[in-house]
C-alpha cells in the first residue's frame, strides 16, 4: 500500500498545527532557579518535555521520562529500532519583537514564532514522520 504523505498531513493539518503551537508557546529556556528533582533543567524545559511525551503517548507510543533530563517514545516490540535525537530547550529571546517570541502568529502564510521554531521545528518534523 502506497501512502500519500502530503494528503495525510493535509487531513491532519489543524490538529498538527494546534499541537505544534502548544509546544512553541512554552518558553523552554534553561532556568536552574526553578529546578526541582522532577525538573532538573528548570520548570519550563520540564513542561516542554512532558508536553511532547504526552503527545507521543496519546498517539499510542510507550513513553519514558528519564529523570527530567530526557525522554523517549517507542513504537512496537522489536529489538531493532530507529533513534531520533531531539531537544525541546530554546535560547532566551531578549530584545524587541514584532510579535511576542513565544506566541505563534499567522503572518504572510507562516504561523510560527521565530525563536522556538528555529530549534523546535526539526524535532516536530521527526515526530510527524
Amino acid at each position: 500500500m502506497e501512502i500519500n504523505w502530503l494528503a495525510e498531513v493535509e487531513k491532519r493539518k489543524d490538529d498538527l498545527l494546534k499541537d505544534l503551537e502548544g509546544l512553541l508557546r512554552i518558553a523552554s529556556v534553561k532556568d536552574v532557579t526553578t529546578s526541582t528533582p522532577e525538573y532538573p533543567m528548570g520548570e519550563k524545559i520540564g513542561e516542554a518535555l512532558d508536553y511532547v511525551l504526552a503527545l507521543a503517548k496519546n498517539e499510542g507510543f510507550k513513553t519514558k521520562n528519564l529523570d527530567g533530563f530526557a525522554g523517549y517514545a517507542e513504537w512496537g516490540e522489536s529489538e531493532d529500532y530507529i533513534g531520533v535525537l531531539a531537544h525541546v530547550d530554546v535560547v532566551p529571546a531578549p530584545g524587541e519583537w514584532t510579535t511576542p517570541p513565544y506566541e505563534p502568529t499567522i503572518r504572510e502564510g507562516s504561523s510560527m514564532p521565530a525563536v522556538p521554531l528555529m530549534i523546535k521545528d526539526r524535532e516536530w518534523l521527526h515526530f510527524m514522520r
